[in-house]
């Protein structure tokens, strides 16, 4: 057993072995870095399937990147540098989806109830996004930020989704 630091949801999660966590940081191109990782780990790639990732990821700010090799499931996340607050989002959005794929979104529950008391039920989301985005949103305000400097700068219909849920619920 081993723990894994998730920087910016301030969160430690205990993992079997069997479970890596890399936070690969700021990165040049979502792309390449992705080129790179799937290379690193040994994976081969038609000409179809490149033109399929270059397509899906070309456009993103971040991504969560989990494959599995040797009886080892390898998560990577990596992002592009840009102002904090977007840094802030995009790195707490990151390591949401990988506490979501880890079904550890009960931590970022009673996280978010104990430092914002708002009750979160991430059970009642089917958007993997917008839980994502939720993740995001804590990150920002537990970095000392706020959402109107985020609004100022970033803009997602998922993001706008994740705020319009926490607006519908009320203080514990």
């Amino acid at each position: 057993m081993h723990n894994i630091e998730l920087m910016a949801l301030g969160i430690s999660v205990s993992s079997e072995d069997s479970i890596n966590y890399h936070d690969d940081g700021f990165v040049d191109s979502i792309v390449n870095h992705s080129y790179k990782l799937n290379k690193n780990y040994g994976c081969k790639f038609i000409d179809i399937y490149k033109k399929y990732v270059h397509d899906l990821f070309s456009s993103g700010i971040g991504r969560y990147y989990c494959i599995n090799k040797n009886g080892i499931s390898n998560f990577h996340i990596f992002y592009l540098e840009r102002k904090q607050v977007v840094n802030l989002l995009v790195r707490g959005h990151e390591e949401t989806h990988f506490l979501s794929h880890f079904e550890g979104l009960n931590f970022l529950e009673e996280k978010i109830l104990n430092e914002l008391e708002i009750k979160i039920n991430f059970s009642e989301i089917d958007n993997e996004e917008v839980k994502a985005f939720i993740g995001g949103i804590y990150s920002v305000i537990s970095g000392g930020m706020t959402i109107e400097m985020l609004d100022r700068v970033y803009n997602h219909r998922f993001l706008d989704e994740a705020k319009n849920y926490l607006r519908g619920l009320r203080k514990k």
